[in-house]
């Protein structure tokens, strides 16, 4: 649910109903929406750092690539909402595909309970590629 606010004319009367936490047309807070894509830049580099370097827990067997599927999303993640805080492409992407083989040689070195695989650094260039690409589209009602 958006919230809404009401900016009232000089004369004190109702003026322009505004959206809230965006900084869309018609929106003239300075900065509005910039907190959301903040946090959400936050929340994305966490939960990438918690999936990449968390000690992995017994999982049973899938048929599935679920940890490709996994390590796709996280990437596509940071570089979308990175993309979309603003940050400049060329630094965050490239810095996300050195950390998408930087994860897996620590993986395979340090952390005991975890082992380094390339094709996980493949599916994390896969999702910083589709990241950038859908940064590239306008959103609706999307910080």
């Amino acid at each position: 649910m958006t919230r809404r606010w009401r900016a009232e004319g000089r004369d004190g009367g109702a003026g322009t109903v505004h959206g809230s936490g965006s900084d869309r047309p018609g929106d003239d807070r300075p900065g509005a929406g910039m907190a959301g894509r903040t946090a959400a830049f936050a929340v994305s580099v966490a939960v990438q750092f918690a999936v990449l370097y968390w000690p992995r827990a017994a999982a049973a067997p899938s048929p599935l690539p679920v940890d490709k599927v996994v390590h796709v999303a996280i990437f596509a993640a940071v570089a979308w909402t990175g993309l979309r805080l603003g940050l400049a492409p060329a630094p965050l992407l490239g810095a996300l595909l050195v950390h998408a083989g930087v994860s897996e040689i620590v993986q395979a070195t340090l952390l005991v309970q975890r082992s380094g695989d390339p094709g996980d650094a493949v599916a994390d260039a896969v999702g910083v590629a589709f990241g950038a690409v859908a940064a590239r589209f306008p959103t609706r009602g999307v910080g």
